[in-house]
């Protein structure tokens, strides 16, 4: 193969790597990719109602997902019916600006949050800890 043969086609392969590189879910070199995958996630959640003096709470354990598509965002699905968008550091920590959530990816395979709200007499929490699968 000519020299010239040789350079266009690592030319061309390179842009295909490139192509390739940024057609995917994964942005290259982010710091939130060693997150990303499958968790067992363990939640214990609390509700209250001071309406009608009502208080609930429970455990349950759930295969959820952590993934990324905004800046400095990872989503944290934890139910079918629920997914966290934390904002998340560089060093693991997780807050949602506004509201009382807070938690952290203690290294790459250990994660533990808290979210809470209420307000008009009700509300509740749940604390979440995972090990990624």
């Amino acid at each position: 193969m000519s020299s010239k043969s040789m350079k266009s086609l690592t030319i061309f392969l390179f842009g295909v790597f490139l192509i390739n590189s940024y057609g995917c879910k994964k942005t290259p070199f982010d710091y939130r990719n060693k997150y990303l995958g499958d968790w067992d996630l363990t939640t214990k959640w609390s509700t209250f109602n001071m309406s009608d003096s009502t208080s609930d709470h429970g455990e349950y354990s759930y295969v959820g997902e952590v993934w990324y598509d905004d800046e400095r965002k990872i989503k944290i699905r934890t139910s079918d019916f629920q997914t966290n968008d934390f904002d998340i550091s560089e060093d693991g920590k997780l807050s949602i600006l506004g509201s009382n959530a807070y938690g952290e990816f203690s290294d790459d395979n250990n994660l533990e949050f808290y979210v809470s709200y209420g307000g008009m007499g009700g509300g509740g929490a749940s604390s979440v800890v995972g090990i990624k699968k």
